[in-house]
């Protein structure tokens, strides 16, 4: 990944975290209001943005050689999708609040292994260790639902941890001279 694709990754991810708390209660507003539609809508689009950190982290771990938890990033945001894609239609179509359920406790699921096994590598990358622990976290609280609000929480000191290790990688000495090093 080049520096600059490192550092729009940071910026991203760390504008996630700032956005995670007033986009929630921006979101609980407005579904007072009856408009769900821009509710989940503003939701979406926060999800999308984590998704496209969440594919940077994957890309990284690849150029890095670190591939175990390839297919459980890729499984994370496609599983995200869909529930989010569901969510759009749980108005109108009541019957969908099953499978999103199922949905959101398997991210939690996929997060659990994911940040275990990205444990085995944290000492390689600096910040890795914050995520792997924040995505362990995130994910006992989604796979629980008991414990589904602590998801917020958790998923800003994930993504402040991927904002650290975009940024401190992009300070790496393979991207002093700015040459790419893979996508």
């Amino acid at each position: 990944m080049t520096k600059s694709a490192l550092q729009a990754a940071g910026w991203i991810a760390a504008a996630s975290a700032a956005l995670t708390v007033p986009l929630f209660v921006f979101q609980l507003a407005v579904a007072r209001t009856g408009a769900t539609l821009l509710s989940i809508s503003v939701q979406l689009a926060n999800v999308l943005l984590f998704m496209y950190v969440l594919a940077k982290l994957r890309a990284l771990l690849l150029q890095k050689q670190f591939t175990r938890v390839n297919s459980y990033i890729t499984a994370i945001i496609g599983v995200t999708l869909c529930v989010q894609l569901m969510a759009l239609f749980a108005t109108e179509l009541p019957f969908l609040a099953v499978p999103i359920l199922v949905g959101f406790v398997l991210i939690g699921v996929l997060y659990l292994v994911t940040g275990i096994k990205l444990l085995d590598f944290a000492s390689s990358l600096p910040g890795l260790k914050l995520v792997s622990y924040a995505a362990i976290v995130t994910g006992v609280c989604s796979a629980s639902v008991v414990f589904a609000l602590m998801v917020l929480p958790a998923s800003m000191v994930m993504n402040i941890g991927l904002a650290i290790l975009f940024f401190r990688e992009a300070q790496g000495p393979e991207h002093d001279a700015g040459t790419p090093t893979g996508s």
